[in-house]
């Protein structure tokens, strides 16, 4: 019964001391993890930015206009009613 307690009290001990060294590892390693939180937010916004670039370049007329004016490439593609529709929502953001 001694023995199970010392085993026990020992497992409790060594689960306490991992415990703690995951703490002191996690706030060691917090900087690191924060700038690569960053890096990985810049390059997010720096692809989406090519990616529409890449949109604009490749894109007709119609794509093009629709970048400057919400509307204006269904207008381009002769859909009236659908650029009609997409015409005010630009105004109601202002």
């Amino acid at each position: 019964m001694v023995k199970f307690f010392k085993t026990t009290f020992k497992k409790i001990g060594e689960w306490f001391k991992r415990l703690g060294l995951s703490i002191a590892k996690f706030f060691k390693e917090l900087p690191k993890n924060i700038k690569n939180l960053f890096f990985k937010i810049i390059h997010k916004i720096r692809d989406k930015f090519l990616y529409y670039l890449h949109i604009f370049k490749e894109g007709d007329l119609g794509v093009k206009l629709s970048f400057i004016f919400m509307g204006a490439g269904q207008f381009a593609r002769k859909q009236i009613a659908k650029g009609i529709a997409y015409l005010p929502i630009p105004l109601n953001i202002i």
